[in-house]
């Protein structure tokens, strides 16, 4: 999809305007020192992200951030006996695989399911510098899913937040985290 065409409807517009609205909150998850803060804001923004691949009918993408934001609702909680069991992030990367098949467009649907699978492992983690670790191949396989399906706004917020972990992890680094 072309630039002009992602405005050609109204459909295409709200599209837009809910990815811009994603795009805002998901600017600075990676910024954030605190793991439940990350987690939190994850959850909130892949919930718009939802809405806005449903709208470009980018159904694997749609399907696999129901499951993230299922996922950090549980991270977030981990430290609770209910939501310490490493099953969890086996369910999640089990969940992605059984909704890439359901919502299955193609091989462009394999790499929402590989970032968010790899970002399953990343979250998973209680150290910030591991979970930005992993989560750099994740947010790269989702950018190129968003130049794919035309997301203008994910492809923004994926460059933007691999270069946001990116100067979290050398920041870490700097002083000696």
């Amino acid at each position: 999809m072309d630039f002009s065409e992602m405005f050609s409807s109204p459909r295409l517009i709200a599209a837009q305007c809910v990815g811009a609205l994603a795009m805002v909150l998901a600017f600075f998850i990676y910024a954030f020192r605190d793991r439940k803060r990350i987690l939190l804001s994850k959850m909130v923004a892949d919930l718009l992200w939802v809405v806005h691949y449903l709208l470009l009918a980018a159904y694997s993408g749609a399907a696999v951030n129901l499951v993230n934001a299922g996922r950090e609702g549980v991270f977030y909680h981990k430290e609770k006996k209910w939501a310490s069991s490493r099953a969890w992030p086996i369910l999640f990367v089990l969940l992605n695989l059984v909704l890439t098949v359901l919502s299955w467009q193609g091989p462009i649907s394999l790499l929402p399911m590989l970032g968010s699978s790899l970002n399953a492992l990343g979250l998973w983690c209680t150290s910030t510098t591991r979970l930005r670790m992993v989560s750099l191949p994740a947010l790269t396989l989702w950018l190129v899913y968003s130049i794919l399906v035309g997301s203008l706004w994910s492809l923004l917020v994926n460059g933007v937040s691999i270069l946001s972990a990116l100067y979290a992890l050398i920041r870490d680094r700097v002083r000696g985290e």
